[in-house]
């Protein structure tokens, strides 16, 4: 503080001098005189361009404070903005859910019900979730849970007012699945993983990355069509009669706050 104040100090001193000089130019005379004094002054304009200097400083210095109170306004209206964005997307993406629920609703109209997830395991994180319908909302073990139009798991544990999904990367998830570009069928097994594995598809079937996956509609539990997710990169390891492939599900298993569950008809 006691440097600021110096250099302030010795600003103000070279205004003053500035100051003198041109009083002295006033006091001195006109015509020749004058004009002599002016040719010969070695210090009027240097100390007119330090007043000029001194001026501006202190006007920017007298205006800090001021600039300083209008930045941290607008900081603060770029962060609200920024939350309101951030809700209003929040918003979006859970109207779309709904929005999706609803058409299932409609495509499963005898046995469906739409339910919240409460609980999620940390420590299977890829494994199960609970929500927050059981047997007095209609639900039962043969149920599975769809979100957003894709498969995420089946019920394994029904309670009166909630029951336990296990999620399609769970390992005691099977799924009769098929490819959607040429009907080829084959087994899908979660691995409490972000993937799953896809066997005993014909060695000879023609699969790339990013081929859709769908249910087959084989067996008594899983509804046929129903989007499961997509080939993963460099997936398919050929053994014997069949191979192997990575499927990556379509759904962010992480993310997930409403489901339906649906029987199949």
């Amino acid at each position: 503080m006691q440097r600021i104040w110096r250099i302030v100090g010795a600003l103000l001193s070279i205004a003053f001098l500035g100051f003198i000089l041109a009083a002295a130019q006033q006091l001195w005379g006109s015509g020749a005189d004058r004009q002599l004094w002016l040719e010969q002054s070695l210090w009027q304009r240097p100390a007119a361009k330090v007043l000029a200097w001194v001026n501006d400083s202190l006007a920017s210095w007298l205006k800090a404070p001021q600039l300083a109170r209008q930045n941290l306004a607008l900081l603060e209206s770029n962060r609200s903005l920024q939350a309101k964005v951030t809700e209003l997307q929040a918003l979006e993406r859970e109207n779309q859910e709904l929005r999706a629920m609803l058409k299932l609703k409609q495509r499963f109209p005898v046995k469906s019900v739409a339910a919240e997830v409460i609980v999620r395991d940390p420590q299977g994180w890829y494994a199960q979730i609970v929500v927050d319908k059981g047997s007095a909302e209609g639900v039962s073990e043969s149920m599975v849970a769809i979100a957003s139009g894709n498969l995420v798991g089946k019920v394994s544990e029904v309670g009166k007012h909630s029951a336990l999904v296990h999620l399609i990367t769970s390992e005691s998830v099977v799924v009769p699945v098929k490819l959607a570009k040429n009907g080829a069928t084959g087994v899908m097994y979660g691995e409490n993983d972000a993937a799953c594995k896809g066997r005993y598809f014909h060695r000879d079937v023609k699969a790339a990355p990013q081929d859709v996956v769908l249910t087959s509609g084989l067996g008594d539990i899983y509804p046929g069509g129903l989007m499961i997710g997509r080939i993963g990169p460099q997936s398919s390891i050929r053994e014997n009669l069949f191979q192997e492939m990575t499927i990556v599900p379509a759904a962010d298993l992480t993310a997930l706050r409403y489901v339906v569950l649906v029987q199949k008809q």
